[in-house]
This record gives structure tokens, sequence and C-alpha cells, in this order.
């Protein structure tokens, strides 16, 4: 369910552009998707309630939940391009 909900959803930080020192093959450790989870869904239980097949859902809605995650990726961004405009 974690890897549906951040596949679907996405992150709401802009994603930094890492290389892994394996290139991305083999297999991610089932802790660091956990952690990964917990930072892109903090507020999991207020945001999202689990329907009848166990699934969670928005409980604004996917489209309202879309909308948030970009709106907050692109805030994001933009704070992240001013750091390092003011770096240089």
């Amino acid at each position: 369910e974690m890897c549906r909900l951040m596949k679907v959803y996405g992150s709401t930080k802009c994603l930094r552009t890492r290389n892994s020192p394996d290139g991305g093959a083999g297999c991610t450790k089932v802790e660091s998707v956990k952690r990964k989870f917990y930072r892109w869904f903090p507020d999991l239980e207020g945001r999202f309630e689990k329907d009848e097949q166990g699934l969670y859902r928005p409980k604004f809605g996917h489209e309202f939940e879309m909308k948030y995650r970009q709106d907050m990726r692109k805030k994001d961004g933009e704070s992240l391009n001013k750091k390092r405009v003011q770096k240089r």
C-alpha cells in the first residue's frame, strides 16, 4: 500500500536528482521505503482514510490531493532555487 500511494500521489517536496552507487539497480531496502514513505506522508491520518478494501483514499478527493502535492512541490522548488541563488 505504501508503494501504491507513493506512485500515485508522489512527494510534497520537489525531488532532488541523486545518483545511487549501484545506478538504481537492485532492491530497495524495506526500511528505506518506510522512511521515505513517512517523509512523503507525514500527515497520512489527517489527509487519508482507509476504505473497506483496506486502501487509503484522500479525504478531500483525488484531484484535490494531486493539486495540493503539485503546489507543494512547486513551492519547495522555488524555495530550493532561492537557496541555490543565494549560495552563488
